[in-house]
C-alpha cells in the first residue's frame, strides 16, 4: 500500500485518470494535472498545487517525455526537438520550481 499523496501529470488526461483510480485503489491520494511540461508555467501549476494541497514535496521523479515512435532516420528536426522540449526543459523547470521545497524535505531527486 502506497501511504503518501502522489502527484501525476501527463499530456493524455483519459490515460492520466486511469493511473489515478489505480494509486487511489492502491491507498494513495492521487493530484491530478492534465499539462504539457514543454509549457514553462506548467511547472509552476505543478509544485505550487501540489505545494496547497500537501503542503511539501518528498521526491520528484521526471520521466515525461518520448520522441515519435518512427525510426530514426526518417525523423524530423522538429520532431526530436519536440521531444527534447519535453524530456529535457520540463525536467529542467520542474526541478528548479520544486527545489528549495526538495530541500527542506531532505528529499531525493531521480
Amino acid at each position: 500500500m502506497i501511504s503518501r499523496p502522489l502527484y501525476l501529470r501527463a499530456r493524455n488526461e483519459d490515460k492520466l485518470q486511469t493511473t489515478a483510480t489505480a494509486v487511489a485503489s492502491a491507498g494513495a491520494e492521487p493530484l491530478v494535472y492534465p499539462l504539457d511540461l514543454r509549457e514553462a508555467a506548467s511547472a509552476d501549476i505543478v509544485v505550487k498545487g501540489t505545494l496547497g494541497r500537501f503542503g511539501r514535496i518528498d521526491a520528484l521523479l521526471n520521466i515525461a517525455g518520448a520522441v515519435p515512435q518512427i525510426d530514426l532516420f526518417e525523423m524530423t528536426d522538429a520532431q526530436w526537438d519536440d521531444g527534447m522540449a519535453l524530456k529535457l526543459h520540463g525536467a529542467r523547470r520542474l526541478t528548479i520550481r520544486a527545489w528549495d521545497a526538495l530541500k527542506l524535505r531532505g528529499a531525493l531527486l531521480y
